[in-house]
């Protein structure tokens, strides 16, 4: 029964980590220096602004072998001295821990030290799920001696579990993140459910624009997944809040929208398909139809009515 229950939810789709990390950092570069590294931030001359340096970045990068999610970035910068730095800033989202992970960060900094001779923070955000994951510093060792030193700054998000409170009273669009990375890993769907609406309601509670309640509704559905019956369910509640806030930002998210009109087509379809066949009795079977939010579901039950010998055959197919 469990089984048949969680067939029927459907299935997730892929969390989004490294495009949707790319899109706040991208467009709230100061925000994120301010709430994860506040002494760097405090030392740069913001008025004099920044650059993403991804060509730079990608003459030093080494190509990937695999789809391990990751995301750097370069940034240039300027001190309140007027000194030029800058700033290498890598989001860790992946679910497991990776051995070589400080060796990177030391071969990113060497190399754009040897390649374009420029002073380089290198900073880490650590956004994957694994508390004791907790890579700072490498070094290199030869005759009992140490030849290489390094250190990076970094910042765990796991940090900041049990600290929801907190969160949810601070005021920077990184506190709103936070939350949403570690409840993307929240087990229980239904718990998850409950804080990715909290917090879509929470961008319009704070007074942000509508430039800034889009991007971060992005982020909060890239990494926040659920699935398609709890989907349609959220957006429906977002629907009400617009409607409530005199805010039509979000209105119908565009694939749960499209999902939702396939969604009923098909039950129509089904509906005059069990009433062609089996007239009133099998309409009996709508009731239990309307419940089900899994397309490949409903399409295979859809097909299942052409080759049923009765009414009943079909409502043991349901369950």
């Amino acid at each position: 029964m469990a089984k048949r229950k969680k067939k029927r939810e459907g299935k997730l789709r892929n969390r989004v980590f490294d495009e949707s990390w790319k899109l706040v950092l991208e467009k709230y570069f100061w925000e994120c220096l301010d709430f994860y590294f506040p002494e760097i931030a405090r030392q740069i001359d913001k008025e004099k602004g920044y650059a993403f340096l991804d060509q730079e970045l990608q003459q030093i990068a080494p190509k990937a072998h695999s789809k391990k999610r990751r995301l750097d970035k370069l940034a240039r910068v300027y001190l309140l001295d007027s000194t030029e730095i800058w700033v290498l800033i890598h989001i860790e989202v992946q679910t497991y821990r990776e051995e070589a992970f400080a060796m990177r960060m030391y071969s990113y900094h060497y190399r754009i030290w040897d390649k374009y001779q420029k002073q380089v923070a290198s900073v880490a955000i650590l956004a994957d799920n694994y508390a004791t994951f907790r890579p700072r510093d490498f070094e290199l060792k030869a005759f009992g001696k140490q030849f290489v030193y390094f250190h990076f700054e970094t910042t765990k998000i796991l940090d900041w579990q049990g600290k929801e409170n907190e969160l949810e009273k601070e005021k920077s669009i990184f506190s709103l993140v936070t939350l949403a990375s570690l409840k993307a890993y929240e087990e229980n769907l239904k718990s998850r459910a409950e804080w990715k609406f909290l917090l879509t309601k929470m961008l319009y509670d704070r007074g942000y624009r509508e430039e800034d309640v889009m991007s971060l509704y992005r982020f909060l559905d890239g990494i926040m997944v659920l699935p398609e019956a709890m989907e349609i369910e959220y957006n429906d509640k977002i629907v009400s809040l617009e409607e409530e806030k005199k805010m039509a930002y979000i209105t119908t998210a565009e694939r749960i929208g499209i999902k939702k009109g396939e969604e009923i087509g098909i039950k129509k379809g089904i509906e005059v398909s069990l009433e062609i066949k089996f007239g009133a009795n099998g309409l009996s079977l709508m009731d239990e139809v309307r419940k089900i939010s899994d397309l490949e579901n409903l399409m295979q039950f859809q097909q299942r009515i052409k080759t049923a010998q009765s009414v009943e055959e079909l409502r043991q197919e349901l369950g």
